[in-house]
């Protein structure tokens, strides 16, 4: 199968200066974005930033449910994470998808739809919490998001209304980017990803039977940062697990996400995909 990337524009907005003091790169450096898109070094199964399971080219996709447990990161400082399930965005510039992302010691529920900025939800997560994520289409540009804390018993629904090709269904775990690119990449152990079921040609199919395909992380030297492993027999489940490589960050990612305003507090982040 054939992946596109597109070579992401990040552009920086800073009032009345041309460039960025020392300060001011150490605070854009501390400020991540959650996911981004999609992009591979040079083959299928490798991405800088993706780790997980990828389903594509097997016909339309108009839902996609997981849960997991939010990781523990024992460097998250500086460092980032992002768990996610979304529709589009391997092979399409859209991409529709919710999680929960680890940075600077904050713990945040979010949903994106590209090339939008990320929307933080009211639903309170802390790392350890189980969570279920679920994508539907309803119909025309209407989708519903179910976002459930299983240990709190704490749940969030909404709708969003946004246009999809229906052409993926990702379970992924990601390294953050900023606007100056990748973030370090902490130390997040490994995320089981359990009840992972997409909805293919109108038909709801476990992880397993969607034919999807696993990907692992790497770094720009090949190292692989975090790896995918197999499905288990359920059919349903797989874990990302990090390995002991670093990961550095990046000032020239390729991604598509984009910053949101200054007066977003934690949320100033650069999301884009692709």
């Amino acid at each position: 199968m054939k992946f596109f990337h597109l070579l992401a524009c990040f552009s920086i907005i800073l009032l009345g200066l041309v460039n960025l003091s020392t300060n001011a790169q150490a605070d854009f450096a501390q400020t991540p974005q959650a996911p981004q898109a999609l992009n591979f070094p040079a083959t299928k199964d490798e991405s800088y930033n993706w780790a997980g399971y990828v389903s594509v080219d097997a016909g339309v996709y108009t839902a996609i449910s997981g849960t997991w447990t939010v990781p523990t990161p024992t460097d998250n400082d500086y460092n980032s994470d992002a768990a996610w399930v979304g529709i589009g965005g391997v092979t399409s510039d859209d991409l529709i998808q919710a999680g929960t992302l680890n940075s600077n010691g904050v713990t945040e529920s979010w949903y994106e739809t590209l090339p939008d900025v990320i929307t933080p939800l009211p639903l309170r997560i802390s790392p350890g919490d189980k969570v279920s994520v679920s994508l539907d289409w309803l119909s025309g540009n209407v989708w519903k998001l179910d976002f459930r804390n299983d240990t709190t018993n704490k749940d969030y629904s909404t709708s969003i209304y946004y246009a999809s090709s229906f052409s993926s269904a990702e379970w992924v775990e990601e390294m953050p980017s900023s606007n100056l690119g990748l973030m370090p990449l902490d130390d997040f152990g490994a995320v089981e990803f359990t009840s992972a079921t997409t909805v293919e040609n109108g038909n709801t199919v476990t992880i397993d039977q969607s034919g999807a395909q696993p990907m692992d992380m790497v770094n720009p030297q090949g190292q692989v940062l975090a790896r995918a492993s197999t499905i288990n027999p359920d059919g349903t489940s797989f874990t990302v697990s990090r390995t002991n490589a670093q990961a550095l960050a990046q000032t020239q990612s390729r991604s598509r996400r984009k910053r949101l305003n200054n007066q977003q507090n934690f949320w100033q982040f650069i999301f884009s995909f692709q």
